[in-house]
Order: C-alpha cells, then sequence, then structure tokens
C-alpha cells in the first residue's frame, strides 16, 4: 500500500531518500534490515527500528545511525519517517498501526495475510485518500 509521502533530502549524498523504520525485529524483520543496511538502495534508508524488546533484540551489525525504540509512536508521529513496514502480523495491533501510519501520509509495507485479509479494501481505500 502507498501513500503519498514527500522526498526527504539526504544531506550525506545530495539526493532525495525515503526514510524507512521496521516495526517488529523477527526474523523477517531482521532479515529486512539487513538488505536495507547491508546492500546500497538508491534512495532508501533505514532509520528506525521498532521491537517491544530493544534490549535483547538490538543488532550490533546495523548501522549506528539506526534508531531503536519500543515506543511505536516515535516512528508514527515522526515526519521524518516515509516508509513503514510493518512485520509483527496479527490484526491488532498491526492494523491500528499501519492505519495510522496511512492517515500521516507515510506508505506502508506488509506481509501480514490476516489483515489484508480482513481489512485490505479499507486500507486501500485510507491509503487512496491520503
Amino acid at each position: 500500500m502507498k501513500a503519498p509521502a514527500p522526498d526527504s533530502p539526504d544531506p550525506h549524498q545530495g539526493r532525495n531518500v525515503r526514510n524507512v523504520a521496521i516495526a517488529g525485529f523477527g526474523t523477517v524483520g531482521s532479515s529486512v534490515a539487513n538488505i536495507l543496511s547491508q546492500r546500497a538502495h538508491d534512495g532508501i534508508r533505514l532509520t528506525h527500528v521498532y521491537n517491544r524488546s530493544v534490549s535483547r533484540k538490538r543488532a550490533d551489525w546495523l548501522p549506528s545511525s539506526v534508531r531503536w525504540t519500543n515506543n511505536i509512536d516515535d516512528i508514527l508521529s515522526s515526519p521524518e519517517i516515509d516508509i513503514l513496514v510493518e512485520v509483527i502480523g496479527g490484526l491488532d495491533p498491526a492494523g491500528t498501526w499501519i492505519r495510522s501510519a496511512l492517515s500521516s501520509g507515510k506508505s506502508v509495507v506488509t506481509a501480514n495475510k490476516q489483515l489484508i485479509a480482513r481489512f485490505g479494501s479499507s486500507l486501500i481505500d485510507l491509503a487512496a485518500s491520503m
């Protein structure tokens, strides 16, 4: 799902980038973080990782510029973040977080089959209305 979001200038490379936050740092979330941080991607930069147990999950292989949080509002309310990657699964709180992100103009990436099966149409409508 995609909601329009303005590009953020990258002061280090002089080009526009999209700042990405990952919600969830299990098998899928850590793999996405690894791909985003270890490979060069024009226009995409991992900036935040949310997890309930930051002290247990914090990975030293991520760049020190990546901010860790156990407060999802740090991500949802941040105008700096353009894209939320939701990999926690389930209907709640994932649905609430996705709706909040879309309502604030963020794009959302999810593989949450349960949520999409139940609320996909309304989430698409919400994304289109932003």
